[in-house]
């Protein structure tokens, strides 16, 4: 890969080291009476011992930024074959995941002793403290069609640009996902701090308030980058430009949300913790895992920031969690897969009057003889190559593409970009097929093949 791609694409990623600090760091302020995952008194905002624990945890968390940001662009800088620019891609992303809550979990470990020690345990409180459910005023939520009507705007551009229907597609199940997850905000707990109702209801509101925001404001975007990417047949450039824009777009909405509701929890809770409150330090393990045989939900609100958790303690929470370790732990080797999916065997035969290109054991594209235009041999491929829909690795271009040299309709690819000659097949109606063996022998060969039978 290029520097400059590989830039483009660890350029996308960089950002989140700071954030992480951010974030993090923002684990440490007090909000609902939790700071670091440890549920304390209001006296212990002025403990000595836990206002040194809180600092050498902000410097560990500087260190984690540190790491990660020298990391991620030593990656760009010395990971050039896109195997491994990808599985070190992924391996950051997983660092991203799991270094940020070592200190964390050290820290809240810690707390937690210190709160023992200093006899400031709540275990009682969470049974003591009963809310009223129905006393939450019922919010509005927006018709599930306006979710179904941007899911159909997403299809749109089939009708002027069917070629990347794969896009289309990923970015209307993205528009579905956003109304479950839309749907789901108004079926979580509240957010319970202690006995006061008012406060309750408040954080209630606006954690349901702000999720939702965020859902619609995805769904949107969503449905804009489907119609951006039907310019990727007529601009490459163009597209990506939007793509750009429009993923910035959501990653800002996001964190304005995240940072605005951190801000009010820690406003609206700044003076609790000095007579009974919420404590359910016991179901948070490590101040991160919720496990809660007692509570029926799969689901559950995060303690003292945007998004839900699972509860590993029911089967689905179970099931979820290994997923994830599971995927964690396979994430680094993605390129080692794309490798494989990307140097499989290229064949072509002639069966039942029909040119057949195999990729792997499975056909990928059939032309019949009486639709073939015309057949030659091009020694390279044109300059101004791009891809529309389909994959662009090191060893294989295989898909839709569009060639300004070549012609103005379809482009078809199935072949290795390091490896020529390539047989370009031009059908009657204008389409093109152009194909390649991983072998320049073998290329010819079933070159003069088809020519003959032509």
């Amino acid at each position: 890969m290029s520097f400059l791609s590989r830039s483009f694409l660890w350029g996308m990623l960089i950002w989140l080291a700071p954030f992480l600090r951010w974030q993090m760091g923002n684990e440490a302020k007090f909000k609902k009476n939790i700071c670091i995952g440890t549920t304390l008194p209001a006296e212990a905002k002025e403990d000595e011992e836990v206002l040194s624990l809180i600092d050498k945890y902000k410097r560990s968390e500087t260190l984690v930024c540190i790491v990660l940001l020298v990391t991620c662009i030593a990656g760009c800088v010395f990971c050039k074959d896109i195997k491994w620019m990808i599985n070190s891609y992924c391996l950051w992303c997983d660092l991203c995941v799991i270094l940020p809550y070592i200190p964390f979990a050290r820290t809240c470990k810690k707390l937690r002793e210190i709160k023992k020690e200093r006899g400031w345990n709540k275990e009682s409180a969470y049974s003591a403290i009963h809310v009223d459910m129905s006393a939450i005023p019922e919010q509005k939520w927006i018709s599930p069609w306006i979710f179904l009507i941007l899911t159909a705007v997403c299809f749109l551009p089939m009708l002027w640009s069917p070629e990347a229907w794969p896009l289309y597609c990923s970015f209307a199940a993205s528009n579905l996902i956003a109304w479950l997850c839309y749907r789901f905000c108004f079926r979580t707990s509240a957010d319970i701090v202690d006995d006061n109702m008012e406060l309750t209801i408040a954080l209630t509101k606006i954690r349901r308030y702000y999720w939702s925001k965020l859902w619609i404001i995805t769904a949107v975007s969503m449905t804009l980058m489907s119609l951006a990417s039907s310019l990727i047949a007529y601009s490459t450039n163009v597209f990506i430009i939007a793509f750009i824009v429009l993923t910035i777009v959501i990653i800002v909405e996001a964190l304005k949300v995240e940072i605005k509701v951190r801000k009010l929890m820690t406003e609206l809770t700044k003076d609790s913790g000095h007579g009974d409150y919420i404590d359910e330090d016991q179901y948070w393990l490590g101040g991160i895992l919720y496990c809660n045989p007692n509570d029926n939900h799969s689901f559950v609100n995060l303690r003292s920031e945007m998004g839900t958790t699972v509860n590993i303690a029911r089967p689905a929470g179970k099931f979820m969690a290994i997923f994830l370790v599971i995927l964690l732990v396979l994430m680094p080797f993605t390129g080692n897969l794309v490798e494989n999916i990307g140097s499989r065997e290229i064949t072509a035969t002639i069966e039942n009057e029909k040119v057949i290109v195999n990729y792997g054991k499975k056909p990928y594209q059939s032309v019949r003889l009486e639709e073939i235009e015309s057949i030659k041999i091009i020694e390279n491929l044109p300059n101004d190559l791009s891809r529309i829909a389909g994959t662009a690795t090191d060893n294989l271009y295989k898909g839709s593409w569009k060639s300004e040299e070549l012609n103005k309709n379809g482009l078809t690819l199935c072949l290795d970009p390091k490896v020529g000659p390539y047989i370009m097949l031009e059908k009657k109606s204008g389409n093109i097929l152009l194909f390649g063996m991983r072998s320049p022998d073998e290329t010819l060969e079933v070159y003069k093949m088809i020519e003959e039978i032509k």
